[in-house]
This record gives C-alpha cells, sequence and structure tokens, in this order.
C-alpha cells in the first residue's frame, strides 16, 4: 500500500510506500499547487450517448481537463466504449506530440486503475495510440523490470509501464496487496523495438517519481520475461 504523509499546512506531501510486513519506505516528496478558489463545476455525464463520451474524451484529453476526464471515465465505464475512445487517438496527424504528451499525463494520472480496468484485453490499444502520436523510440536495447502480480505472469499477461531501476520494481512488488496476490519482479531483456517511449523524453512525471518509466508493446514480449525475485523477502 502506499500512505501519504502530511502536514495541514505543508505545501508538500511525502509518499511512502508500506510493505505487507509493515516496512516503510520512504518514496518522493511532490509539491502540491497551490490552492483554488473556484468552484469545481458539475459535468452531467449520465446522459451521455457513446458518440458524445467518445468526442468529448478526446476534447477533454488535449485540453488536459482533470474534471471533463472524470465524467469521460464515468460514462467509458458506464457505456463500455473503451476502445472507441483510444481508436480515435488514430485519427490525424502523426506524430502529434502535443496529443501524446496529454495522453502520457492521463496514462500516469489514471493508468493504475481505471485505464487498464476499462480496457482490459484491450490494454495494447493503447500502446497502438501511443505510437501513433509519439515519435519513435530511437534509443538502446534495455534491461527493464516491472513489479507485477505472480498469476497474471503465469498466464503471459503483462502491463505496459516498465523500468530501468531494479528497486524501483520491487518497491511496486512489495505493495501488491493480500487480496492481488504474491508480487515478484520480471525482467525484460528489451530490444528497441519492443519499447515503444521513453516516457522521461515527453513527461517530467517519470523523474520526479524517480520511476524512469518506458512503455513497452506486451504483444511483443511473450516468453522473453523472466522472473528475478519470487517473494517479498521477508517471506523467504
Amino acid at each position: 500500500m502506499m500512505r501519504v504523509a502530511s502536514k495541514k499546512k505543508s505545501k508538500t506531501i511525502q509518499i511512502v510506500f508500506v510493505g505487507t510486513n509493515g516496512e516503510t519506505t520512504k518514496g518522493p516528496s511532490l509539491i502540491l499547487p497551490p490552492p483554488t478558489s473556484r468552484r469545481m463545476r458539475k459535468v452531467g455525464d449520465e446522459t451521455w450517448s457513446q458518440d458524445q463520451t467518445v468526442r468529448r474524451f478526446c476534447r477533454y484529453l488535449q485540453r488536459q481537463d482533470s474534471t471533463g476526464l472524470e465524467a469521460a471515465i464515468r460514462a467509458l465505464n458506464r457505456l463500455d466504449c473503451w476502445r472507441r475512445a483510444i481508436d480515435q487517438l488514430l485519427v490525424g496527424p502523426s506524430p502529434n506530440e502535443t496529443k501524446g504528451r496529454a495522453l502520457l499525463s492521463f496514462w500516469n494520472t489514471y493508468g493504475l486503475h481505471s485505464i487498464g480496468r476499462g480496457l482490459k484485453a484491450d490494454l495494447p490499444r493503447i500502446i497502438d495510440a501511443f505510437k501513433y502520436l509519439l515519435p519513435p523510440y530511437t534509443g538502446k536495447g534495455l534491461t527493464l523490470y516491472r513489479g507485477e502480480v505472480e498469476s497474471r505472469h503465469m498466464v503471459g499477461i503483462y502491463g505496459i509501464s516498465w523500468t530501468a531501476i531494479f528497486d524501483k520494481a520491487k518497491q511496486f512488488a512489495d505493495i501488491r496487496s493480500p487480496e492481488e496476490g504474491h508480487g515478484i519482479v520480471l525482467k525484460l531483456e528489451a530490444t528497441p523495438n519492443m519499447i515503444v517511449a521513453a516516457v522521461k523524453e515527453s513527461s517530467q512525471q517519470t523523474l520526479i517519481l524517480g520511476e524512469d518509466e518506458y512503455l513497452v508493446d506486451p504483444r511483443l514480449i511473450q516468453g522473453k520475461v523472466s522472473v528475478v525475485r519470487h517473494r517479498p523477502a521477508h517471506e523467504l
């Protein structure tokens, strides 16, 4: 689990990762945005159709409108039209770095839960959108790691976010809840064609969080992933 420690008058928050054995590890300190006195507007998404939802999702994404995106996510879930919305991003000029950075921001904010749960087996479609919108990765092959649930690895299901930092992957493996299952650290000798983007080239968020994140096409890594640590240290 992740715990946020903060002081009432503080303008920063300290991220603290708590392992299943209760041990804590300090994460990054994040600077909070200045307070705003503006009212939070209400978006009536309850009556949106699929067409309206897809159009408004694309519009709010480009504007990086958080209130609009929250409403769009509710409608996407209600209407089960995540794939259609993501596919709409594969229209227009390519690459489009402005839209690509907006999609990265959306992924950084909602990728852990909302996007994966919404797209389900269609998660690789967001990789197609990143490939379409961002310039091609031109770096070298890398050794990458990912903290994952053991049961997903056993059936060959992999997420798209990987890191070049072993300790960061271990951190994510250790915070898996008992309900999810055992956390493990995966290793991938990624060739350049497997890597879609080095997130730090388009977004500073990954560096602020100390993650050094890379987006990987999960369709290209089947049979190429190994386990480098099966259990948290206290379980061995």
